[in-house]
């Protein structure tokens, strides 16, 4: 397979599947029993669709052509050190699931960033297509982020590559409406972020919506102090979303894209 002609398949393939696989995991097995209404789902249905088309036309050089461009001009730390393939990848991954992390705190500290992200979290259903749910604001200044470090460290097309389609798919499983048997969450939780995990970090409670930051790697969270173990709340019942964005005309897609641009009554 080429991989440069093939990266729309290779990003979308792991989008698309965790959305589905885990989806139909939290209808088999739910953890919590919320009713999705049809507008909410669809609206973050259609959230992803229309980010991806504006990203398109507003920032046409995706982020894997944009690592072919850094790779082809020598530029960022490994390609000056000339790093080897392996330790490239594996390094950009690390990283830059790091650069997220911080991007995340970001958007929950700054108040100004702060109005866009919270579109994500005024959801108050929490299941796979929660993942989706996030203004186009949000998304422009995370891929022009995410370019920035790629320049820097000099990151190649398959690290790139990699990372995205990781990142994509543990966003779907951790926005996921199911747990993982005890033996087996207590294990994940130590290397990635799961649902439970990231669960606490949907929680209308102040100080559990700022903790939890991490999407793939859970490891920041222990590191920099912003971890919790346990909701203060029975994870089946605790309240989820932002409690001034409770009514279902909230949830409506003109609603979510003026959002942060309405004041909070």
């Amino acid at each position: 397979m080429n991989f440069i002609q093939n990266e729309t398949l290779i990003r979308v393939l792991p989008f698309f599947s965790g959305l589905v696989i885990f989806f139909i995991i939290g209808l088999l097995v739910p953890l919590r029993k919320d009713k999705r209404s049809l507008s909410s789902f669809f609206s973050n249905i259609f959230l992803t669709f229309f980010n991806s088309f504006v990203v398109g036309v507003i920032l046409p050089l995706s982020l894997g052509t944009w690592a072919i461009k850094v790779t082809e001009n020598g530029w960022g730390l490994f390609n000056i050190l000339k790093s080897a393939n392996v330790f490239n990848i594996i390094t950009t991954i690390i990283i830059m699931d790091m650069v997220v992390y911080w991007q995340h705190r970001f958007f929950h500290t700054v108040p100004i960033l702060w109005k866009l992200h919270r579109v994500h979290h005024t959801d108050i259903t929490f299941d796979t297509s929660t993942a989706l749910r996030f203004h186009t604001f949000e998304i422009l200044i995370s891929t022009i982020s995410q370019a920035f470090f790629i320049f820097l460290l000099g990151s190649n097309y398959m690290a790139v590559i990699l990372f995205s389609s990781i990142l994509n798919f543990s966003a779907m499983f951790n926005h996921s409406n199911f747990s993982l048997p005890t033996k087996i969450e207590n294990f994940c939780v130590k290397l990635i972020v799961t649902p439970d995990m990231h669960r606490i970090h949907h929680s209308v409670l102040k100080n559990e919506t700022n903790s939890n930051y991490g999407f793939f790697l859970a490891f920041w969270d222990k590191m920099f102090g912003t971890y919790i173990n346990k909701p203060q709340d029975d994870p089946i019942k605790m309240d989820i979303g932002i409690e001034e964005f409770r009514d279902e005309k909230e949830h409506r897609i003109d609603r979510l894209l003026t959002q942060p641009f309405r004041s909070i009554k």
